[in-house]
């Protein structure tokens, strides 16, 4: 009987037994080649060497690096995505000039936007010296009063944009603002003329359009309007559809406005996004520093969305080291924020989604758990235990994003480096060289149970 047999083991003999039975199950009779590295002390180790695996999207210059971690008494997988600087900035600020703001001579809106526009232009300047603003100031009502550069112009296909620097001291050289309705001055306002909002949104494409940056990937294009409230003429979607496509992103100012306002909703359609529409409401303070404030937050919102949105990373694995169902994202600079997550894990493979995207100039790490599972451990000789699933029916693992809010998606292939080795002792005084297959498949099965026995310490 078997048990009779097993009471009659010795100790040593019994912890062997054990072992192989144990082997068996583990390996559900799969009898194939292994590797032996050494003899290390007496114990069964497996080192995993997590060389990086670096990959590069050339136009973007997104990096991404993958590992498998070891440290720290946790097996992991771990994803470094590295976002490059974004520091070029193109922009049109679009100020109306028709009579929504009341124009008089006394008109608290037109007054505001002159002295506010140039306080606002040389405090950008001064304030973000880290950046490359190019810029242009377009004034409009039922038509295109000036697209500068220069001031004089008024074809916004003609509009150049120019150094921000240098629009602030074509401020003040060319008398640009000054009284409202004096015609000495270019930023002008009458009764007479309508509010068309499809003429700033339509003048910025243009500008936009006609001004490429040199670093096509790593400058950002958007608009700020502002508006008086009053009587208008809705934006045409033909502009609002042509500015999302082409990633220019459009924030407004709204100069008064009631809190059932028509126009409020209105600008919230062109911008695409609530949190790009800004108000002001003159309180304790005049209108002109309130306008001021609200440019400056209009700005610093267009200077700090993400460099890329809709961000999926997706990866499958070898069955030997699987992810658990646990995981992390993490932006290592600013914005620091740290989120736990639940992966869904199907045919060894997960999608995940980044919450609020890639932020320029920033790391954000990704980490899943893992662990070894030795039913899949490989056991050819000309195979990696990391290699991908031989599957072309499968999508390649892969981070895919928007970039400046384009609509067409950029692909980065996800790299694999990762090796292992597996250290133990050595049956019968044989030692083989490392990456050696063993001989047979009864000398593999005894070389498993004895190193399990190792690991289990039984």
């Amino acid at each position: 009987m078997l048990s009779e047999y097993l009471l009659g083991l010795k100790k040593h003999e019994l912890k062997f037994f054990i072992a192989i039975f144990i082997s068996l199950i583990a390996y559900d009779n799969s009898l194939g080649q292994v590797y032996d590295v050494g003899l290390t002390n007496g114990y069964f180790t497996m080192e995993i060497v997590g060389n990086p695996g670096r990959a590069n999207q050339t136009e973007t210059n997104v990096t991404i690096l993958k590992v498998i971690d070891p440290s720290n008494g946790r097996l992991q997988y771990r994803y470094d995505i590295i976002t490059p600087p974004v520091d070029d900035f193109h922009f049109v600020l679009a100020l109306d000039s028709s009579s929504s703001l009341k124009a008089s001579y006394n008109s608290e809106q037109s007054n505001a936007i002159i002295k506010a526009v140039p306080n606002f232009i040389r405090d950008a300047a001064n304030e973000h010296k880290d950046k490359m603003f190019k810029i242009s100031i377009v004034s409009w009502d039922d038509n295109i009063d000036f697209a500068s550069s220069p001031f004089g112009n008024n074809i916004s296909d003609n509009a150049k944009l120019k150094k921000i620097n240098n629009v602030s001291e074509d401020i003040e050289t060319y008398n640009v603002f000054g009284e409202v309705n004096d015609s000495r001055y270019y930023y002008c306002s009458f009764d007479e003329d309508g509010t068309n909002l499809s003429k700033p949104l339509e003048a910025a494409i243009r500008i936009l359009d006609n001004n490429p940056p040199i670093r096509y990937h790593r400058t950002s294009n958007f608009t700020i309007i502002v508006v008086g409230e009053g009587e208008y003429k809705k934006c045409m979607d033909t502009y609002i559809n042509d500015a999302q496509e082409k990633g220019y992103a459009v924030y407004t100012i709204l100069l008064g406005y009631s809190e059932t306002s028509h126009l409020l909703l209105h600008l919230q359609n062109i911008t695409g996004n609530k949190s790009r529409v800004f108000t002001c409401i003159p309180s304790d303070k005049a209108l002109e520093k309130e306008l001021e404030i609200q440019l400056k937050k209009a700005l610093e919102k267009a200077l700090s969305e993400p460099a890329a949105e809709d961000v999926i990373l997706y990866d499958r694995f070898n069955g030997f080291i699987p992810p658990g169902n646990k995981g992390s994202i993490e932006v290592i600079g600013y914005p620091q924020t740290h989120q736990e997550i639940t992966l869904n894990i199907v045919n060894n493979s997960t999608s995940i989604r980044i919450p609020n995207g890639l932020w320029a100039n920033n790391l954000t790490r990704v980490t899943l758990d893992a662990s070894i599972d030795f039913k899949n451990m490989a056991v050819s000789a000309n195979k990696n235990p990391f290699s991908s699933l031989e599957n072309n029916s499968i999508m390649e693992p892969n981070l895919s994003y928007l970039w400046l809010r384009e609509q067409n998606r950029f692909n980065v292939k996800i790299p694999d480096n990762s090796s292992i080795n597996i250290i133990g002792p050595i049956l019968e005084s044989s030692i083989q060289t490392a990456g050696e297959p063993r001989g047979s498949a009864r000398n593999w099965l005894l070389n498993i149970g004895f190193t399990l026995s190792k690991v289990l310490r039984i």
